[in-house]
């Protein structure tokens, strides 16, 4: 299937994501990758998570520890891939999270005024931390730059809930409302490609595609699949450039990140 197949009938095709030729961009010297939730570490990423202390494994591959939703330590314009594998779905889409014990809000003002904008423009989805936690990616990415973002897919999960007998649907229960094993294993909002596409688009993301696969990056949910069907929707979208005269923007996309990254987001 090609990588902008959506399968649904709710939404026009998407455009592939490939740039033509006058749609070309240069990385600038040393941009960094980050890894949102990440346990694998790789050359050339960074790893961001707010949980660092849960277990030896995330205390030693955690670089940034920071909520996805807030990135303030991390420059604008200076990202060139954000990867980010079932954890959005942890985020509200509604209400701002509340700040962790011992965490401060470096600007209530500041953040306030953000939601009041998203609010604005996005109804009751801009309120949330889905909505901040896409703000954030699209701040820190460069233009041109990716986000590679797997959600678990509600309806896929529904629909075997449905057809499943007692003990697989308790099984799926957990996987459509986290496992719960502690204070941050909790999700929050359920996601198919229509309101993903949504989002991402009221959040300045262009040539956004699903991935009919994993995307091969790292070894996580993203590949998951249960009783023969995948339950993860894989979704590459590029950071929008704002740069024309005329306030439109530009679906361009970066070609000089690693070669491995660059293959999967233009398989």
């Amino acid at each position: 299937s090609p990588a902008n197949a959506v399968g649904s009938a709710d939404l026009v095709y998407l455009p592939p994501l490939i740039p033509s030729d006058d749609e070309q961009l240069s990385l600038p010297p040393k941009v960094d990758m980050l890894h949102v939730g990440g346990r694998e570490k790789r050359p050339g990423w960074t790893i961001v998570d707010l949980d660092a202390s849960s277990s030896d494994l995330a205390s030693s591959v955690v670089d940034v520890v920071a909520a996805m939703d807030d990135l303030s330590t991390i420059n604008d314009s200076s990202v060139a891939a954000v990867y980010a594998s079932h954890v959005l779905e942890h985020g509200s889409y509604a209400l701002p999270r509340a700040p962790s014990p011992g965490e401060e809000k470096a600007d209530n003002h500041a953040a306030s005024s953000r939601r009041e904008t998203r609010v604005a423009r996005m109804g009751l989805f801009g309120g949330g931390e889905v909505a901040a936690a896409l703000a954030e990616w699209r701040r820190v990415l460069i233009p041109g730059g990716l986000l590679f973002v797997a959600v678990p897919d509600l309806p896929t999960l529904l629909r075997l809930y449905l057809a499943s007998a007692f003990e697989e649907r308790v099984f799926l229960m957990r996987i459509i409302y986290g496992g719960q094993m502690d204070e941050y294993d909790y999700h929050r909002t359920g996601f198919e490609i229509g309101l993903l596409e949504q989002l991402l688009r009221a959040s300045d993301f262009c040539l956004i595609s699903q991935v009919d696969g994993p995307f091969g990056l790292f070894s996580d949910t993203s590949s998951m699949e249960l009783f023969g069907s995948r339950i993860s929707l894989n979704v590459v979208a590029a950071a929008c450039d704002n740069s024309n005269n005329d306030g439109s923007s530009r679906s361009n996309v970066v070609t000089d990140l690693p070669e491995h990254v660059k293959l999967q987001a233009m398989a």
